[in-house]
Protein backbone atom coordinates (compact mmCIF):
# COMPACT_ATOMS: atom_id res chain seq x y z
CA UNK A 1 0.00 0.00 0.00
CA UNK A 2 1.84 3.65 -0.97
CA UNK A 3 2.12 6.20 1.76
CA UNK A 4 -0.64 8.41 2.22
CA UNK A 5 -0.99 11.82 0.07
CA UNK A 6 0.57 14.06 3.28
CA UNK A 7 3.80 11.60 3.15
CA UNK A 8 3.97 11.92 -0.47
CA UNK A 9 3.49 16.04 -0.33
CA UNK A 10 6.27 15.98 2.62
CA UNK A 11 8.79 14.19 0.05
CA UNK A 12 7.74 16.16 -2.80
CA UNK A 13 8.98 19.72 -0.75
CA UNK A 14 12.02 17.81 0.40
CA UNK A 15 13.29 16.52 -3.19
CA UNK A 16 11.86 20.03 -4.29
CA UNK A 17 13.83 22.12 -1.56
CA UNK A 18 17.38 20.34 -1.51
CA UNK A 19 17.56 21.03 -5.08
CA UNK A 20 19.12 24.55 -6.75
CA UNK A 21 17.68 23.90 -9.80
CA UNK A 22 14.69 22.63 -11.55
CA UNK A 23 14.28 18.59 -11.42
CA UNK A 24 11.84 16.71 -13.54
CA UNK A 25 9.52 14.41 -12.48
CA UNK A 26 11.55 11.20 -13.76
CA UNK A 27 14.25 12.38 -11.18
CA UNK A 28 11.81 12.96 -8.82
CA UNK A 29 10.09 9.83 -8.73
CA UNK A 30 13.51 7.84 -7.49
CA UNK A 31 13.22 10.04 -4.06
CA UNK A 32 9.58 10.05 -3.33
CA UNK A 33 8.35 6.23 -2.15
CA UNK A 34 4.66 7.19 -2.72
CA UNK A 35 4.89 7.55 -6.72
CA UNK A 36 6.53 4.47 -6.56
CA UNK A 37 3.37 1.99 -7.06
CA UNK A 38 1.93 3.76 -9.81
CA UNK A 39 0.54 1.61 -12.47
CA UNK A 40 1.76 3.16 -15.88
CA UNK A 41 3.52 6.66 -16.71
CA UNK A 42 0.05 8.60 -17.06
CA UNK A 43 -1.52 7.82 -13.59
CA UNK A 44 1.98 9.00 -12.14
CA UNK A 45 1.85 12.13 -13.94
CA UNK A 46 -2.29 12.39 -12.79
CA UNK A 47 -0.98 11.77 -9.21
CA UNK A 48 1.75 14.55 -9.05
CA UNK A 49 -0.28 17.24 -11.02
CA UNK A 50 -3.05 16.87 -8.67
CA UNK A 51 0.02 17.15 -5.51
CA UNK A 52 1.42 19.42 -7.21
CA UNK A 53 -2.08 22.07 -7.83
CA UNK A 54 -3.14 20.79 -3.80
CA UNK A 55 0.20 22.22 -2.62
CA UNK A 56 -0.29 25.94 -4.69
CA UNK A 57 -3.26 26.03 -3.36
CA UNK A 58 -1.96 26.17 0.01
CA UNK A 59 0.20 28.29 -1.45
CA UNK A 60 3.64 26.58 -1.74
CA UNK A 61 5.01 28.33 -4.94
CA UNK A 62 6.21 25.26 -6.82
CA UNK A 63 7.56 27.06 -10.18
CA UNK A 64 7.61 25.03 -13.67
CA UNK A 65 10.39 25.70 -15.73
CA UNK A 66 11.34 24.80 -19.40
CA UNK A 67 14.79 22.85 -19.19
CA UNK A 68 15.30 22.28 -22.32
CA UNK A 69 14.34 19.60 -25.22
CA UNK A 70 10.85 19.99 -24.37
CA UNK A 71 11.19 18.74 -21.13
CA UNK A 72 9.22 20.33 -18.39
CA UNK A 73 11.36 20.96 -14.98
CA UNK A 74 9.86 22.01 -11.07
CA UNK A 75 11.52 23.96 -8.49
CA UNK A 76 10.76 25.38 -4.95
CA UNK A 77 13.33 28.01 -4.18
CA UNK A 78 13.93 28.51 -0.36
CA UNK A 79 13.65 31.86 -0.42
CA UNK A 80 9.83 31.35 -1.35
CA UNK A 81 8.83 28.95 0.77
CA UNK A 82 10.42 29.68 4.21
CA UNK A 83 10.25 32.32 6.30
CA UNK A 84 13.07 34.52 6.44
CA UNK A 85 15.14 35.37 9.88
CA UNK A 86 13.19 37.99 12.19
CA UNK A 87 15.00 41.09 13.87
CA UNK A 88 14.21 43.71 15.67
CA UNK A 89 16.35 47.36 15.66
CA UNK A 90 16.27 49.01 18.77
CA UNK A 91 18.37 52.49 19.44
CA UNK A 92 20.39 51.68 15.77
CA UNK A 93 21.67 48.25 16.41
CA UNK A 94 20.24 44.69 14.99
CA UNK A 95 20.77 42.00 17.07
CA UNK A 96 21.41 39.59 14.54
CA UNK A 97 19.77 36.47 14.53
CA UNK A 98 21.86 33.17 14.97
CA UNK A 99 21.59 30.99 11.57
CA UNK A 100 21.18 27.66 10.69
CA UNK A 101 24.26 26.30 8.84
CA UNK A 102 22.35 23.60 7.35
CA UNK A 103 20.02 22.62 4.71
CA UNK A 104 20.45 25.70 3.25
CA UNK A 105 18.65 27.89 5.89
CA UNK A 106 22.34 30.16 5.93
CA UNK A 107 21.31 31.52 2.12
CA UNK A 108 17.96 32.94 3.61
CA UNK A 109 17.53 36.69 4.11
CA UNK A 110 17.19 38.71 7.30
CA UNK A 111 13.93 41.11 7.76
CA UNK A 112 14.71 43.71 10.28
CA UNK A 113 11.73 45.55 12.38
CA UNK A 114 11.93 48.47 13.97
CA UNK A 115 9.36 48.55 17.19
CA UNK A 116 6.67 51.16 15.70
CA UNK A 117 6.20 48.57 12.95
CA UNK A 118 5.75 45.65 16.17
CA UNK A 119 3.52 47.99 17.36
CA UNK A 120 1.45 48.75 13.91
CA UNK A 121 1.29 44.45 14.03
CA UNK A 122 0.03 44.81 17.98
CA UNK A 123 -2.67 46.93 17.03
CA UNK A 124 -3.67 45.42 13.88
CA UNK A 125 -3.89 41.97 16.31
CA UNK A 126 -6.22 43.93 18.87
CA UNK A 127 -8.16 45.07 16.11
CA UNK A 128 -9.11 41.68 14.81
CA UNK A 129 -9.95 40.50 18.03
CA UNK A 130 -12.85 42.83 18.44
CA UNK A 131 -14.26 41.74 14.49
CA UNK A 132 -16.11 38.70 15.61
CA UNK A 133 -14.46 36.82 12.59
CA UNK A 134 -13.33 33.50 13.96
CA UNK A 135 -11.33 32.10 11.21
CA UNK A 136 -9.76 35.46 10.94
CA UNK A 137 -9.05 35.53 14.40
CA UNK A 138 -7.42 31.91 14.04
CA UNK A 139 -5.24 33.18 11.57
CA UNK A 140 -4.27 36.12 13.51
CA UNK A 141 -3.77 34.17 16.76
CA UNK A 142 -1.01 31.50 14.07
CA UNK A 143 0.65 34.98 12.75
CA UNK A 144 1.02 36.26 15.95
CA UNK A 145 2.80 32.70 17.51
CA UNK A 146 4.67 32.42 14.97
CA UNK A 147 6.50 36.28 15.34
CA UNK A 148 6.56 35.78 18.54
CA UNK A 149 8.87 33.14 18.13
CA UNK A 150 11.99 35.38 17.20
CA UNK A 151 10.59 38.52 18.20
CA UNK A 152 9.15 40.38 21.32
CA UNK A 153 6.21 41.27 19.33
CA UNK A 154 4.82 43.38 22.66
CA UNK A 155 7.68 45.30 21.42
CA UNK A 156 4.59 48.72 20.60
CA UNK A 157 5.09 49.47 23.82
CA UNK A 158 8.54 50.76 23.55
CA UNK A 159 6.83 53.04 20.69
CA UNK A 160 6.16 56.40 20.88
CA UNK A 161 2.65 57.78 20.71
CA UNK A 162 1.20 54.30 22.34
CA UNK A 163 -1.09 53.63 24.25
CA UNK A 164 -0.47 50.34 26.72
CA UNK A 165 -3.36 47.65 26.60
CA UNK A 166 -3.09 47.16 30.22
CA UNK A 167 -4.44 50.52 32.43
CA UNK A 168 -2.40 51.80 35.08
CA UNK A 169 -5.04 50.92 37.51
CA UNK A 170 -3.84 48.28 39.94
CA UNK A 171 -0.67 46.84 41.58
CA UNK A 172 2.51 47.94 40.02
CA UNK A 173 5.03 45.50 38.21
CA UNK A 174 7.48 45.51 41.25
CA UNK A 175 5.03 44.86 43.75
CA UNK A 176 3.87 41.66 41.30
CA UNK A 177 6.92 40.85 40.68
CA UNK A 178 7.57 39.85 44.42
CA UNK A 179 3.75 38.20 44.74
CA UNK A 180 5.17 36.04 42.32
CA UNK A 181 8.71 35.48 43.34
CA UNK A 182 6.80 34.15 46.63
CA UNK A 183 4.08 32.00 45.58
CA UNK A 184 6.68 30.21 42.98
CA UNK A 185 9.20 29.84 46.17
CA UNK A 186 5.93 28.14 48.15
CA UNK A 187 4.61 26.48 45.40
CA UNK A 188 1.46 28.17 45.69
CA UNK A 189 -1.51 29.36 43.05
CA UNK A 190 -2.27 32.69 42.00
CA UNK A 191 -5.10 34.44 40.88
CA UNK A 192 -5.47 37.45 38.71
CA UNK A 193 -7.07 39.65 36.14
CA UNK A 194 -4.97 39.59 32.44
CA UNK A 195 -4.87 41.42 29.15
CA UNK A 196 -4.00 39.36 26.70
CA UNK A 197 -2.04 40.84 23.48
CA UNK A 198 -4.85 39.03 21.47
CA UNK A 199 -7.75 39.99 23.28
CA UNK A 200 -10.01 42.86 23.58
CA UNK A 201 -11.43 41.73 27.20
CA UNK A 202 -9.46 41.71 30.53
CA UNK A 203 -10.16 37.65 31.93
CA UNK A 204 -9.65 35.67 35.36
CA UNK A 205 -7.31 33.74 35.44
CA UNK A 206 -5.85 31.00 37.90
CA UNK A 207 -1.80 29.61 37.62
CA UNK A 208 0.60 27.50 39.11
CA UNK A 209 3.85 29.90 38.31
CA UNK A 210 6.66 27.64 37.40
CA UNK A 211 9.33 30.67 36.81
CA UNK A 212 9.95 34.19 36.11
CA UNK A 213 12.23 35.55 33.44
CA UNK A 214 13.04 38.75 31.91
CA UNK A 215 13.31 38.83 27.83
CA UNK A 216 12.70 41.89 25.06
CA UNK A 217 12.87 44.22 27.68
CA UNK A 218 10.06 42.84 30.04
CA UNK A 219 9.45 40.49 32.78
CA UNK A 220 7.53 36.94 32.11
CA UNK A 221 5.84 34.59 33.98
CA UNK A 222 5.64 30.65 32.66
CA UNK A 223 2.95 29.71 34.56
CA UNK A 224 0.58 26.43 34.01
CA UNK A 225 -3.14 27.24 33.27
CA UNK A 226 -6.77 25.79 34.57
CA UNK A 227 -6.87 24.18 31.30
CA UNK A 228 -3.45 22.33 32.23
CA UNK A 229 -1.01 24.17 29.27
CA UNK A 230 1.85 25.67 30.03
CA UNK A 231 2.06 29.41 28.58
CA UNK A 232 4.15 32.25 29.37
CA UNK A 233 2.54 35.32 31.04
CA UNK A 234 3.50 39.37 30.67
CA UNK A 235 3.65 40.88 34.37
CA UNK A 236 3.11 44.13 32.87
CA UNK A 237 -0.41 43.08 31.83
CA UNK A 238 -1.84 41.51 35.06
CA UNK A 239 -4.15 43.23 37.64
CA UNK A 240 -5.50 42.24 40.65
CA UNK A 241 -2.93 39.75 41.64
CA UNK A 242 -3.94 37.08 45.09
CA UNK A 243 -1.65 34.20 45.99
CA UNK A 244 -3.91 31.19 47.27
CA UNK A 245 -4.05 31.43 51.10
CA UNK A 246 -5.49 28.27 51.78
CA UNK A 247 -3.16 25.35 53.75
CA UNK A 248 0.08 27.80 54.28
CA UNK A 249 2.97 25.64 54.40
CA UNK A 250 1.75 23.27 52.02
CA UNK A 251 2.37 23.51 47.74
CA UNK A 252 -0.84 23.37 46.34
CA UNK A 253 1.26 22.13 43.24
CA UNK A 254 4.57 20.38 41.63
CA UNK A 255 6.52 21.35 38.77
CA UNK A 256 7.96 18.92 36.18
CA UNK A 257 11.62 17.70 37.21
CA UNK A 258 12.21 17.80 33.43
CA UNK A 259 10.96 21.73 33.54
CA UNK A 260 13.70 23.87 32.06
CA UNK A 261 12.78 27.63 32.06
Amino acid sequence: MPPPKLQRWVDLLAALLKRHYPATLDELVNEIPGYAGSKSTAALRRMFERDKDELRTFGIPIETRDVGDGALGYQLRRDDFYLPYLALQQDGHVRAPKRVDRHGYRSLRVLVFEPDELAAIAEAARYVATLGIAQLQADMRSATRKLGCDLPIDAYTEAPNRTELVSEVGPDEESIFHQLNDALRARKRVTLTYQSLSAATITTRTLEPWGLFFHGHHWYLAAVDEDGQLKNFRLRRMQRLQVNGARPGTPDYTIDPAFRL
